[in-house]
This record gives C-alpha cells, sequence and structure tokens, in this order.
C-alpha cells in the first residue's frame, strides 16, 4: 500500500501508513537491495520500547495550557420508580438548582450521555446508560446496574417522596425461624421471610423497554431486584438468587418442623445462612461469642448528620441489627463457615442506655424505629463525634464509630498539659507566648488559637479544618475567650496590661502559664493582697456597717495590690465615710487628693472634720494659703480636695505632685474620655485612684469603660 501511495505520487498519505505500521509494530515488506526505494528509509525507524511510549504518553500530558485545580462538581440528583413490589419502574436524574428558591432541571438520558464532567458517584450511574439498535438518539438506561450503581449516592430519592434524600445499602433477604407453641401445647419451628421476594404480578416494561426478543430476559432480570423501603430515608437493595427464590417459594408453603428434626434442620440452617440474614431460635452452627457494645455510623446527610446506633453481635461482620430488640439467637455464614450466637439483650440495652445517657440531645431516651436520629445543629453533631468517640477509645459500651469511606470528622480534646505558655514582666505589661500541641507534629499559637476562637463564635468545638475539630471544654473556652478580650497581638504572641496580674494568676494553671521571677513575685503579692485582713483604723470616728466594712475591706485589697478601684452605690449609701476609713489606713504613705464638683467641695470638709478628724482637711483655693504652697505642701496626714473646674485649670501643678491616695467624686463626670478634664486627671502621678459614683454607667457601657481607664 505504501509503495502503490507512492507510486500515485501521494507521498504525504505514503507517510501516515507508514508512521501507522511502525506504531503497531507491522512489518513492511522486503525490497531488493540493489533496488531504489518506492518510499523514504526514514519510515522505517525501528519501534520505541514500550516503557518509551508510555513516558512519552505522559509526557505528552503536560503540554497545552497549564493545568488548574477544578472546581469540585456538585452531584446530579437521581429519582428512582418503583412498582408496588419493589421493583424499579424508571429512573429520572436532575440539574441541582442553581439558587436556594429555585428548582432542579430535569436532564434526558442523551442530555447526560453528552456530559464530558461528572461527579465519579454520577458516573457510574451514567455508565449504565444504553443506546437502542435503531435510533442513536433512543438513549436510556439499564435500570437494574443503575439502581445498583445508586446504592450509597448521596443524592438519590423516591418518587413517592421528592426531595427526601434515601440513603439505599445493599442487604441480604432477613429469614426467621421461629419456635411456635400450637394449640394442643406441642411446639415447632416455623420459617418467616421479612422481605417479600415473590410477586403476584410481572414487571410492567413500560419505560426503558429493551429490544423485542429481549423483553423475557429484561422482566427477569427487573424481577430479581427489590428495593424495600426500612424508613422514609433508608431503603435496602436486595438481589434475589434462585437459590433465594426457591426458598421463598418453599416457604410460601407455611409447613412447619419438628422440635425434635435436630439433625435435618441444622443442616439447612447451614445453607441458609449463606444466603439469608438469618435470626434463628434453633441452635446451628460454630457457637461464638456475641458482642453487645454499641456501633455508632455517621453519615453525613448535606448539611446535617444521621447517627445511626446499632449492635453487630459477631463482631467485625454479620448483619447490624437493633439494641436490645430482636431475637436473641443470630446465624450468619462467614469464610465458609456457619456461625452462631446467643445476644445479650438486657446488656446491648444498658450499652444503648450509657450512649443515650452521654447525649442527652437525643429526644427521649428510647431508640426510634429505624435505630438513627438526624442531627442538624453543627453542635450536636461534633458532640457525639466528640463523645461516643471517648467512649470507643474506652472500648466499653461503644465497640467503634463508623464513617463513610474518606467522610469522618475528628474531635481532639487536649489535656491540661498540652498548652506551654511562657510569661514575661514587663514594665507595666506582661508578654505571653504559648502554644497548644494538637499532636506530635502539629501545634497551635496562642494567637491561631484565638482566632479560631473567635471564629467559632462562641461553640464550645472550634473547626481546624480538613474535617477536623478542636474541643475546650467550658471553663478552658471561657478562659481563652477572657485573654483574648484582655490582650493584644505582640509580634508573635500576646500584650497585655498589668491590671490583668490577678486574673493571669488565676487562669495560670489552666494555660499552662509559666511566669519569670518577677512575675512569680507578683503573683505572691497579689496572692498576699487578696488574703488581707484590715482593721478599721481607730481614727476613724464612725461605726462602719457590714457592708460598709466589706466595701473598707474590698479597697484595701485592690490598694494593696495596685490596682484602681469603682466603689459605685446609691445615694445615702455611705461613700463617702468608707473612703475616709480607708484615707486614714493610708495617709501614712503620703498626701492625699479628693477631686469632686464645686458644690460639694465643702461638704468633703465638713465630713472630713467629722468623721476623720486626725486628717488636716483643706479646700483648694480657699483660706490663707497661696494656691501653689497648698500642693507643695501637701504631705503625709493631708487631705487637700479641689474642683474638676480648679483641677483643670492648674492641671500642670497638680500633675507635678505625686498623691498616696486620688479620689474621683461624682466619677460620671469623667465619662467622656476625649474631654480636657479627662486628660488632666489622667496625668496626675497616684499610689491608688477610687472613682466614687452612683451612676456608672449613665447611657452606655464605654461611660465605665471611661472610667476605669483612668484608674487602671
Amino acid at each position: 500500500l505504501v509503495g502503490s501511495l507512492h507510486a500515485m505520487g501521494l507521498p504525504w498519505k505514503a507517510d501516515l501508513v507508514a508512521q501507522a505500521c511502525a506504531h503497531l509494530g507491522w512489518p513492511l515488506p522486503a525490497r531488493p537491495t540493489d533496488a531504489p526505494p518506492p518510499w523514504p528509509v526514514a519510515f522505517f525507524a525501528p519501534r520505541q520500547d514500550a516503557w518509551r511510549d508510555a513516558l512519552a504518553a505522559i509526557t505528552a500530558l503536560g503540554e497545552g495550557k497549564t493545568a488548574t485545580a477544578a472546581q469540585p462538581l456538585a452531584t446530579l440528583r437521581w429519582r428512582l420508580t418503583l412498582d408496588a413490589a419493589g421493583r424499579v419502574y424508571d429512573l429520572q436524574v436532575f440539574e441541582p438548582a442553581a439558587t436556594a428558591r429555585g428548582k432542579p432541571k430535569a436532564l434526558t438520558p442523551l442530555q447526560l450521555k453528552k456530559r464530558t464532567r461528572l461527579d465519579p458517584r454520577d458516573a457510574a450511574v451514567a455508565r449504565c446508560l444504553r443506546q437502542g439498535s435503531y435510533r442513536a438518539s433512543d438513549v436510556n438506561f439499564d435500570l437494574v446496574q443503575a439502581a445498583s450503581a445508586l446504592v450509597g449516592h448521596p443524592a438519590l430519592e423516591l418518587d413517592d417522596t421528592p426531595g427526601v434524600a434515601v440513603e439505599l445499602a445493599e442487604s441480604l433477604p432477613v429469614l426467621e425461624l421461629r419456635r411456635e407453641r400450637a394449640a394442643g401445647g406441642t411446639e415447632h419451628f416455623v420459617f418467616q421471610l421479612q422481605d417479600e421476594l415473590l410477586a403476584e404480578t410481572e414487571p410492567e416494561l413500560d419505560h426503558h423497554e429493551p429490544d423485542y426478543d429481549q423483553e423475557d430476559a429484561e422482566i427477569q432480570r427487573r424481577d430479581s431486584l427489590r428495593i424495600v423501603r426500612d424508613a422514609a430515608d433508608r431503603a435496602r437493595l436486595i438481589r434475589i438468587s434462585p437459590a433465594q427464590r426457591r426458598v421463598a417459594e418453599l416457604v410460601a408453603q407455611r409447613w412447619t418442623v419438628p422440635i425434635d428434626a435436630g439433625a435435618e434442620l441444622d443442616a439447612a440452617l447451614r445453607v441458609l445462612s449463606g444466603h439469608f440474614l438469618l435470626h434463628s431460635d434453633a441452635a446451628a452452627g460454630e457457637p461464638v461469642d456475641s458482642d453487645a457494645r454499641v456501633i455508632a455510623q455517621l453519615q453525613p446527610r448535606g448539611d446535617a448528620m444521621r447517627l445511626t446506633l446499632a449492635v453487630r453481635p459477631f463482631g467485625d461482620f454479620g448483619p447490624l441489627l437493633a439494641p436490645g430488640q430482636g431475637r436473641a439467637r443470630l446465624m450468619t455464614l462467614h469464610g465458609g463457615v456457619s456461625l452462631a450466637t446467643e445476644r445479650a439483650l438486657d446488656a446491648e440495652r444498658g450499652h444503648l442506655d450509657a450512649v443515650l445517657e452521654r447525649l442527652p440531645f437525643l429526644a427521649g431516651d428510647e431508640l426510634p424505629p429505624d435505630g438513627s436520629w438526624v442531627l442538624e445543629e453543627p453542635e450536636q453533631a461534633l458532640a457525639a463525634v466528640h463523645e461516643l468517640g471517648q467512649m470507643a477509645a474506652g472500648a466499653q459500651a461503644v465497640r467503634a464509630l463508623e464513617w463513610p469511606k474518606g467522610k469522618p470528622l475528628r474531635v481532639i480534646a487536649p489535656e491540661a498539659k498540652a498548652f506551654a505558655t511562657t510569661l514575661a514582666s514587663r514594665r507595666d505589661w506582661f508578654a505571653l507566648d504559648g502554644e497548644l500541641r494538637l499532636d506530635e507534629q502539629r501545634v497551635l499559637s496562642l494567637q491561631q488559637l484565638l482566632t479560631l476562637l473567635r471564629d467559632a463564635h462562641g461553640s464550645r468545638y472550634v473547626a481546624l479544618g480538613e474535617g477536623e475539630y478542636l474541643a475546650l471544654e467550658g471553663q478552658l473556652r471561657q478562659r481563652l475567650a477572657e485573654l483574648d478580650a484582655l490582650s493584644e497581638g505582640e509580634g508573635a504572641g500576646l500584650k497585655l496590661g498589668a491590671t490583668a496580674a490577678a486574673w493571669l494568676a488565676q487562669a495560670a494553671p489552666e494555660l499552662g502559664v509559666r511566669g519569670d521571677a518577677a512575675w512569680r513575685q507578683r503573683a505572691a503579692d497579689l496572692e498576699r493582697a487578696a488574703a488581707l485582713d484590715p482593721k478599721v483604723p481607730h481614727g476613724l470616728q464612725a461605726t462602719l456597717r457590714p457592708y460598709q466594712h466589706d466595701g473598707y475591706v474590698w479597697m484595701s485589697r485592690l490598694a494593696e495590690a495596685g490596682f484602681g478601684a469603682v466603689l459605685a452605690d446609691d445615694m445615702g449609701l455611705g461613700k463617702t465615710v468608707q473612703t475616709l476609713a480607708l484615707l486614714l489606713a493610708r495617709a501614712a504613705a503620703g498626701p492625699a487628693l479628693v477631686v469632686a464638683p464645686t458644690s460639694v467641695c465643702g461638704n468633703w470638709a465638713e465630713e472630713t472634720a467629722r468623721f476623720a478628724p486626725s486628717l488636716r482637711c483643706s479646700v483648694y483655693g480657699q483660706g490663707d494659703t497661696e494656691r501653689g504652697a497648698q500642693i507643695a505642701d501637701a504631705a503625709a496626714g493631708d487631705l487637700l480636695v479641689v474642683s474638676y473646674a480648679l483641677l483643670l485649670r492648674d492641671a500642670e501643678a497638680f500633675a507635678t505632685k505625686p498623691w498616696a491616695s486620688l479620689v474621683l467624686d461624682e466619677a460620671q463626670a469623667l465619662k467622656n474620655a476625649a474631654t480636657q478634664r479627662v486628660q488632666a486627671v489622667a496625668a496626675l502621678q497616684a499610689g491608688f485612684r477610687l472613682a466614687l459614683t452612683g451612676t456608672p454607667v449613665e447611657n452606655r457601657l464605654s461611660d465605665l469603660w471611661s472610667i476605669m481607664n483612668l484608674l487602671n
């Protein structure tokens, strides 16, 4: 052919044929050595080795456009129609709605066949399309194959309940051998099929009809498959073998077996255990111990999670059954050997109760008819994974958690020792750096953890990505939330103000805090201040009521710890007398300054003379002493009272004087942090700052924040 093409003046066609022959390894005819070649010798290059061809083909895959990560494909929606006997009658496929309010769009089999990109689960069903013998456009499903391919598909529904996702699983039919008592008192065994395998009518072929000469074969295929509804969203696919059909025909005759037919019954049960899920009241097969622990199956269903609680009495194999329900004696075939077990129904029920106790959000204390719950709240689903995982790790009530392949969630519950936090003291703040070790390879910095906690919006389960969650117990979660509120980022770590020292001392054990020497001294000082039990000074000319005494002790402890305080009480409850008791106790430490509205400055002088006469009280700007001297000469045992107006006017002079105690009366006047008055107060030097107010929050929370910011 190659030579002829050259002779015809078509060398380019000869080239193509020769290259094809060389690629396929076909020999070309030999030519005489003295004859001129009728085609170029270069066409007879020897065939490459197979490995060279394979590598070249792989290399060619990288040519052209740069590969990009394809977006994951959404699965199509499939709708099965069944006849009255549970046989497949029709199959429809829909494109998912583009929006929440949209409707799915129906696809014809021909349109589906033309799709080039499908989710692998949809592609498995699409491979069941068959083309008719007469027209290329005549495309329909092989319904028996398609139904089998839909086992485990996440977007399957049945025609009588559209919109309800159905979980389809493959199963053997269930056969029971019951021990019954006749009217005369004698006992016998009776076989009973729980799943109907025989139908009175043949399946209809109105949809997806095969060729005329294949109708009988298609009827048999359709009749060999049943889909049994166990619940609105759960179904089983049963393939009916000739052996199972023959057993169904025999059982339909409703004959009984005598109790003493031991050998014959035992032989029959061993055979039946290979074709049915066999529940038997008769002892047959190799006896094995029954496992009464619960199996927890978790199945993602869209945004929800289905939790099924069951038992598998034979351990790693055999049927799944409702805990504590059904017949005690059970048979199965495994590895060619018939096995029998006696279920511990009471123990199964006890294990189920233990699970329900750990998961109180499961409604009621009874198992639903289908043995499963739909957990629509993410918090509940994660709690189930967390609690059941802990129970499975203990291998007591729960034997295992089972997930669909590639779909598991993991909830990590950190131990206290998993936190490692170091603290360094600075002049007026603390540097905090730490991490949480998830496992041997992974750690989270405190900053990362706080960011994740923020994104969790109060949930106890923090998403780590890739189906992993971090479970934070209530106290630890609260501590981390407080840390997030108190701190700000500082490089790779966190920065906390000095006023967080008391909180840090309390939170240190949970966060694994290891501080420096200065911090340990600070923590010891705080502990000492918290235990302080001050006596009321003798110079106080008043008897404190119990709540007033509590206020005095509280302020004394805060002063000892180095913190400012807000004493917020209604009028007439004695804020002034409590404060004078504290000023008397601190008189030896240095002078005290009271800043108050002009209208109450005189009242402070009167109250001091009445309740604390040993304090030398003066009102700024009154008397013969110059204002500058009043500030400069103030010493231990002195109390100077100044109005907010005069403080602002002489702010620089007041700011240069160190005061042992500073009292801000009617402190709601300082609620606006941007005013010059607040800035003048902020510039004062004081060992202890106290705010008195009957209305700490007048309009908004920032009123109180402004006051606290001045004090600390």
